[in-house]
């Protein structure tokens, strides 16, 4: 649901003024970079219609167009995401101003999606795609939209938001933090449901 409703709620103010990812940003970009923008921003709630797909069917396998629904989502969250990490890196070794994001966090931009991207791929060209339950894909997504979260908390509504002309602080809503919660609970959810559960032993003595 944090992940559904993502897109809905207030995530950063400038000067008095809200946005939110849908709201509509109002950069001076082309209409196709907005939309493109806009549809970066919504896909943690692209991630959350997947995982309720997935957890509806849980009891039986999921068929072939879910799984790769939930496979071209999670390479698209992966390349959308490593590519950011890339151009920020490029940025911190040429010693520009900027960008607000640390190297820790710019350098796990780059590297976590193209390790869960590329097990992702392993998993299919090894053959497992047609056994898939779905899980790790739920898993993967929901560690890399937390991470998607975290980056725009860090200082990815400063680099969104630095090109209007007007003034003002930037400052994180408290709803900005809907999405890592929202993939961290999807990430967990997932690691929990892997884990077997427990064999009860009856210790009681038998009765004579």
């Amino acid at each position: 649901m944090l992940l559904l409703l993502s897109p809905l709620v207030p995530q950063a103010e400038r000067a008095g003024v809200r946005f939110r990812p849908l709201g509509g940003l109002g950069l001076p970009v082309s209409g196709v970079a907005q939309f493109g923008l806009e549809a970066w921003l919504a896909l943690p709630a692209l991630a959350g219609a997947a995982v309720f797909l997935g957890a509806a069917r849980r009891r039986r396998p999921p068929g072939p167009a879910l799984r790769a629904f939930l496979l071209a989502l999670l390479m698209a969250v992966s390349f959308s995401l490593a590519t950011i990490g890339s151009v920020l890196l490029t940025l911190s070794g040429a010693g520009a101003a900027g960008p607000p994001t640390s190297f820790a966090l710019s350098l796990l931009l780059f590297l976590l999606p193209l390790l869960l991207g590329g097990v992702a791929l392993a998993r299919v060209v090894g053959g497992d795609f047609e056994r898939s339950t779905g899980s790790y894909a739920r898993l993967a997504l929901g560690l890399l939209l937390a991470l998607h979260g975290v980056f725009l908390l860090d200082g990815g509504w400063n680099l969104l938001l630095s090109g209007l002309t007007s003034t003002g602080m930037i400052r994180a809503l408290p709803g900005a933090w809907a999405v890592p919660a929202g993939g961290l609970l999807v990430a967990a959810g997932e690691a929990a449901s892997r884990v077997p559960p427990r064999v009860a032993v009856d210790r009681a003595p038998a009765s004579g």
